[in-house]
């Protein structure tokens, strides 16, 4: 049932609509609207609910008649344990598109389930757990009293220099560079890199989830820039679970070598001014 707050005659209200629905077996979040206007670009919106209500109707509404020749579409959005999202839109029940909706902690927090990435990654929330342990075990810089604030965005822009220095490093490493999706946690912030032309890495930071066939990496923002400095090494933030992989064996290991090989370097971080960084804002 969607509602616009939690008291009984907005739940009502949502009833007379018929903005409710049911399902049985997996538990999922559904948002379904019905227009002519919807374009393939609105898959991406952050704000998906609010192109739905702006451009068409939600489920349970009629639609209007629309310009004779002018077929309706479907915007839909579901997710699952919160932490797999879709989006497509259709047209005549044919699907045209397809992309993901998750935003990431760094500008949205509230909007995270961050437990139920078990769901999908076993044991990934584990991550934190053995971060924490390395900043007492002096593995890690300790961790500050208070977090720091993330002032205009500071933090995503930290952030992602790490991960262009890490597709920087990937570009440098022996061997062709994987397919590989890195997720930050607890900050579900992720990064795709795709081996390009020439040698090149593609790096997609603030990516909606992984590629299709990705091998997907589990660590932390901390972890990363370890192991970009030198102070840690690849076979260890693994062997200490400050690593997390996922994904076929074949792909699991060459991923594996291909960090090892990337993070084992002087210490200093590449130049990350490649042109082949996509922010995904």
């Amino acid at each position: 049932m969607w509602a616009i707050e939690n008291t009984r005659g907005a739940i009502f209200d949502a009833m007379e609509r018929r903005e409710v629905y049911a399902t049985t077996g997996t538990r999922i979040r559904l948002r379904f609207f019905g227009g002519r206007d919807f374009e393939d670009g609105d898959t991406l919106r952050r704000d998906l609910a609010l192109v739905g209500y702006t451009k068409g109707v939600p489920m349970g509404s009629d639609l209007p008649a629309g310009q004779e020749g002018k077929a309706p579409s479907f915007l839909v959005y579901a997710t699952r344990a919160a932490a797999i999202a879709a989006a497509a839109w259709l047209v005549a029940g044919v699907a045209l598109g397809a992309g993901a909706t998750l935003a990431c902690g760094y500008e949205s927090p509230q909007t995270l389930a961050l437990g139920m990435m078990n769901w999908t990654y076993p044991k990934s929330l584990y991550v934190p757990t053995a971060v924490w342990q390395a900043e007492d075990a002096g593995l890690l810089p300790p961790r500050l009293p208070k977090p720091a604030k993330d002032l205009f965005g500071s933090q995503f822009r930290k952030a992602a220099a790490d991960m262009d220095a890490l597709g920087a490093r990937l570009e440098s490493a022996a061997g062709d560079a994987p397919h590989v999706s890195v997720v930050l946690v607890p900050q579900v912030l992720w990064t795709q890199f795709a081996p390009a032309d020439g040698g090149a890495v593609t790096v997609t930071i603030h990516a909606a989830g992984p590629a299709a066939g990705d091998t997907v990496v589990v660590t932390h923002e901390k972890v990363v820039r370890a192991l970009l400095s030198g102070d840690l090494t690849f076979e260890t933030a693994e062997a200490f679970g400050l690593v997390r992989l996922y994904g076929d064996d074949s792909g699991q290991e060459r991923v594996r070598s291909s960090l090892a090989s990337a993070t084992a370097g002087d210490g200093t971080s590449p130049a990350t001014d490649r042109g082949t960084t996509d922010l995904g804002l």
